[in-house]
């Protein structure tokens, strides 16, 4: 009873994962998952086509050997050789998060979790706080009622308000929250400019792009009538715009990013797969080819 009970707990365990991994969430639970789909089926089939007694012990013998070394690389180049880890891996995330399919995940947390009525907008949850923890540092977020790691704004004309748009690095992750270029700017401009008040409204948002802040910026922060507005840009803007489109990804209320490969689902999981797709293919991190990219960049930057 308890075996047949072990059984169907790991089977669900194994469609779990599967279902996680067609969604873009894996992890070493997927790998397991999917070695141990590949050696179940092997085996039926082996069962069913082989009639003789022996002959099946022994290919059922060679395929557990098989499907267990292979697993064995998957190991060796997960955590010996940290062979091809993504961005979030090398970060110390357990899970692997395609950044094509980032979308469907996005629509869900933002409606759900932080229950933003426009989820089309990167913000964080109004007046929450969190800790942000790496091995180099180690800071508190407080979001505003806007969701945005700053003060609460004033709506003021008297006030000269500077809103600076942008990523992770607006956003100050990596810093105090009064360390953030943006209030180090307003306490420069406010101790040289003496006649007149000035406020800055950090609009930074972590993993956020020009097309979203673009939208945070009409309809949410024009209430302030900003002076003016300052708009951080790096070479990752490039990257996800390429990865997740431009205004055509604002669809219904909704967001939808661009399609990646179909075989993402087998990187996800496979370090074997990770090798052969750079080592042997020269595809990038962005799962494209040098061909590929330039011509996605171009239309990117444009």
């Amino acid at each position: 009873m308890i075996r047949k009970i072990a059984i169907i707990g790991f089977k669900i365990f194994v469609l779990v994962n599967i279902v996680f991994g067609l969604v873009g969430i894996s992890s070493i639970f997927l790998t397991i998952s999917f070695y141990f789909l590949i050696w179940y089926v092997a085996t039926g089939v082996c069962v069913f086509f082989v009639r003789n007694a022996e002959k099946r012990i022994n290919y059922r013998l060679f395929i557990t050997v098989f499907v267990i070394a292979l697993f064995g690389c998957e190991l060796v180049l997960k955590y010996g050789t940290k062979s091809h880890l993504s961005y979030s891996e090398k970060n110390g995330n357990f899970f692997y998060n395609s950044m094509y399919r980032k979308g469907y995940l996005e629509n869900y947390k933002r409606k759900y979790n932080q229950k933003q009525s426009d989820i089309q907008i990167f913000t964080r949850k109004p007046y929450g706080n969190v800790i942000l923890s790496k091995p180099e540092f180690m800071y508190e977020h407080s979001y505003n009622s806007l969701g945005l790691r700053d003060k609460e704004p004033k709506c003021d004309t008297g006030i000269y308000t500077i809103i600076g748009l942008g990523d992770s690095f607006t956003e100050g992750v990596g810093s105090p929250q009064d360390s953030t270029w943006l209030r180090l700017l307003e306490a420069n401009i406010s101790g040289r400019e003496k006649t007149r008040s000035f406020q800055t409204i950090n609009a930074g948002v972590s993993d956020s792009d020009p097309f979203a802040e673009y939208l945070l910026l009409e309809r949410k922060l024009m209430i302030y009538k900003p002076d003016l507005v300052i708009v951080a840009v790096n070479t990752t803007d490039v990257d996800d715009i390429i990865v997740r489109g431009g205004m055509e990804r604002f669809v219904d209320g909704s967001i939808e990013y661009n399609s990646g490969p179909w075989w993402e689902f087998f990187y996800q999981f496979s370090y074997i797969v990770r090798v052969v797709v750079h080592r042997v293919l020269h595809y990038n991190f962005m799962l494209l080819s040098d061909q590929q990219y330039e011509m996605r960049k171009k239309i990117a930057m444009q």
